[in-house]
């Protein structure tokens, strides 16, 4: 028989996230992998396996070890630690509407306090920089060209990897005013200003069709244009090591 975390747990994933919320596969997501990584807590340092963890186990001061063995054991920082800590007060949040007798035990969990965070420095190149990482790919390849229209599409849109990775043709206008229709998190659109230069006309592609074709006219995957490496004409791929030290704005 289900106990009573893995009933509720269930509802609030399935009903009340995706259902009634209608909340994001990425968040949903990252509210699973929370709970994912509570109970394997659970299981490895309270020696109770998943098919016995229960409500009463979950209390403020379990809580409150987990998210300190997170930046002690598993090394995150104080953001990732308050991710975690977020996605368990959602669920209890929730939770006092279905079980109004725990609502104290809830609300205990509900005080524990986000931890303050450092902003760090931003790091960013200067204008000599940035013309040297645009001026970068060999376009005369279809592979330099593409990687140029890659380069420059982020430049002048601000676009974070993700949005580019999932921009597709139909979200381009190149009529002017130009613009550029980005999907980012939480699903929400923004309309960007791209190029200001008008590129050559060609064959017009399929409005489905994505910006930026991977292997087999796939959609890219973020890691991979995460981590591409722009090649110099005649020169080994520029990376960040080839660019002079990024300044730095506190």
């Amino acid at each position: 028989m289900a106990t009573d975390f893995a009933v509720f747990l269930h509802r609030f994933l399935t009903s009340h996230m995706a259902g009634l919320r209608g909340c994001s596969p990425n968040t949903i997501t990252s509210y699973r992998d929370t709970f994912k990584i509570l109970i394997g807590w659970f299981a490895g340092h309270r020696s109770v396996p998943p098919e016995k963890l229960t409500l009463d186990h979950i209390d403020a001061a379990a809580v409150t070890d987990f998210l300190g063995w997170l930046e002690t054991g598993r090394h995150n920082c104080a953001s990732t630690r308050n991710q975690r800590l977020a996605a368990i007060t959602s669920f209890f949040r929730w939770l006092q509407s279905q079980e109004p007798a725990r609502m104290a035990a809830c609300q205990e969990i509900l005080a524990i306090p986000a931890k303050a965070k450092t902003q760090p420095g931003v790091p960013h190149l200067t204008v000599a920089q940035t013309r040297q990482l645009l001026a970068a790919p060999d376009r005369s390849t279809r592979r330099g060209r593409r990687d140029a229209t890659l380069l420059a599409t982020l430049y002048e849109t601000a676009a974070r990897v993700s949005e580019l990775a999932g921009l597709a043709v139909r979200d381009i206008r190149l009529e002017p005013p130009p613009l550029a229709v980005l999907t980012g998190k939480g699903r929400k659109t923004a309309g960007r200003l791209p190029r200001r230069e008008q590129p050559r006309q060609a064959r017009p592609p399929r409005p489905s069709a994505v910006l930026q074709p991977a292997p087999h006219q796939a959609q890219p995957r973020r890691d991979r244009v995460d981590h591409r490496q722009v090649p110099h004409p005649g020169r080994r791929p520029c990376s960040r090591r080839h660019l002079p030290s990024a300044h730095t704005q506190t």
